[in-house]
């Protein structure tokens, strides 16, 4: 208990910095001009001919009070966390994922509306459950010092283990992210080395009857599911075997499915689309190569 307590006075910053970033989201809107989008700027023209979506200004100011009432809760529960009311921090976690996936149900025409609450999201996740200590962590995990799970020979929740997660996870941010940005309307163009001209493979997948079939970005979902696998690969220490276990086999609860959706995407690319995408194609390629990964940390 001493050490707990130890720990919790230690972090008590993480929640501090949670208030700022609550005020910060609570007054992105006025400061990145979320009402001040045209409808002909960027290439919202493109998306309102391709779905029916709400007016652009309608669009903006969901946006502009959700961002002010998220912002305002955050800072609630960050309040609250300080005084160690546990469920506070598990609420701030849900506030991060609930910012990371306002935008795609919007279909924000702001891109600095999307890029504020997709960093900001993962910030309050980091600094609710990631670096102070998680709510609900095994006391007896905690106390024992065997750094090796009965029956491994090394330890797989090691950073050197979980390392190339991460990097994968990044990659598949980075490349999802892009393509969501051509989804919301936010860039005119995607491009593609290899596959087609105007308009190319990405583009023509991106945009086929099987992406607009989702009510939201699919490529929008792949950022928040990255973000996700990030955030859980980096989630505590060399002992997260015995300290948190469902956490990790949360974890591959989260990756394995998605490696299989990728495997079905690749799949229907040609069949149902008759084309490539090159993006689409290095983005289920990464998750292919974590599940492997992923796997090892299960299996203890």
């Amino acid at each position: 208990m001493q050490m707990m307590e130890r720990r919790h006075l230690a972090t008590l910053w993480c929640h501090f910095v949670n208030v700022l970033l609550g005020f910060w989201v609570l007054s992105a809107p006025f400061i990145f001009g979320y009402m001040n989008v045209a409808p002909g700027d960027l290439d919202l023209p493109r998306l309102a001919a391709e779905r029916n979506l709400p007016e652009v200004a309608t669009r903006a100011l969901l946006m502009t009070w959700n961002d002010v009432i998220s912002g305002a809760l955050i800072v609630l529960f960050a309040i609250l966390s300080l005084k160690r009311i546990s469920w506070a921090q598990w609420a701030n976690t849900v506030m991060g994922l609930w910012l990371m996936f306002a935008p795609l149900l919007f279909w924000t025409p702001s891109p600095a509306s999307y890029g504020n609450a997709l960093l900001v999201g993962g910030l309050v996740i980091a600094f609710s459950t990631l670096v102070p200590m998680m709510p609900g962590m095994s006391m007896q995990g905690m106390m024992q010092k065997a750094a090796v799970p009965p029956g491994w020979d090394y330890n797989p929740s090691t950073w050197l283990q979980r390392l190339p997660i991460a990097i994968l996870a990044v990659i598949g941010i980075l490349l999802a992210r892009y393509l969501a940005a051509y989804q919301l309307g936010h860039t005119s163009n995607a491009w593609d080395p290899f596959f087609g001209t105007e308009p190319n493979g990405t583009e023509t997948i991106i945009t086929s009857d099987m992406s607009r079939a989702w009510p939201v970005s699919d490529a929008g979902i792949g950022v928040m599911a990255y973000m996700i696998e990030l955030l859980m690969a980096v989630m505590g220490d060399a002992r997260r075997w015995r300290t948190m276990p469902w956490m990790v086999a949360a974890f591959g609860v989260v990756v394995v499915p998605l490696g299989a959706v990728s495997i079905f995407f690749i799949i229907a690319q040609p069949i149902f689309i008759d084309t490539w995408c090159t993006l689409c194609l290095v983005q289920a390629l990464a998750m292919l190569v974590m599940m492997p990964y992923v796997l090892a940390l299960m299996e203890n």
